[in-house]
């Protein structure tokens, strides 16, 4: 018998893949992305914290994507009380209360005009924010604000929405 050693994505790819299926075999309801964030989060860690450009997520580990499966991870608590301060003639502070012990961060969303209701995201901060500056502004303007948290489950519901005018 001849045995080689070998490694890279060519090997990655089918065991990633074998996985994939037999997770996915367990619960035939699991979206792909589902099924993707079950892998992410149970991969064994290599190298630097968290994913990175040569180990990717890790090692996949079969055992803990299906135990994954059996008691998945809660979504994250919307955070509530935002609540907005204009801080200078083109700057605006949002502050809002963490209800989550388990986001990886906070979504940040803005309209203009006091009654709008097409927001778009306009920025991240990261787990135990508590608040944020959103700054370059037009003066004398008014904003309408909403945050939620988010996770590898998928994101909270919205906070409240305020406005806020600049000065």
């Amino acid at each position: 018998n001849v045995y080689a050693n070998f490694n890279g994505t060519s090997m990655a790819t089918p065991h990633v893949s074998a996985v994939a299926a037999l997770v996915w075999s367990y619960n035939t309801s699991w979206t792909n992305q589902q099924i993707r964030d079950a892998l992410n989060a149970t991969a064994r860690d290599k190298g630097t914290a968290g994913r990175d450009s040569t180990f990717g997520f890790g090692i996949v580990q079969a055992k803990a994507a299906l135990t994954y499966l059996q008691s998945p991870p809660a979504g994250p608590a919307a955070p509530s009380n935002l609540r907005v301060t204009a801080t200078a003639s083109r700057s605006i502070t949002i502050a809002w209360n963490d209800n989550s012990n388990n986001e990886t961060g906070f979504k940040i969303e803005r309209c203009t005009g006091a009654t709008c209701t097409n927001f778009a995201q306009i920025g991240t901060v990261g787990a135990n924010a508590t608040g944020a500056t959103n700054s370059n502004l037009s003066r004398r303007t008014t904003y309408r604000y909403r945050v939620r948290s988010y996770n590898a489950v998928g994101n909270s519901a919205y906070s409240n929405i305020v406005n806020g005018t600049t000065n």
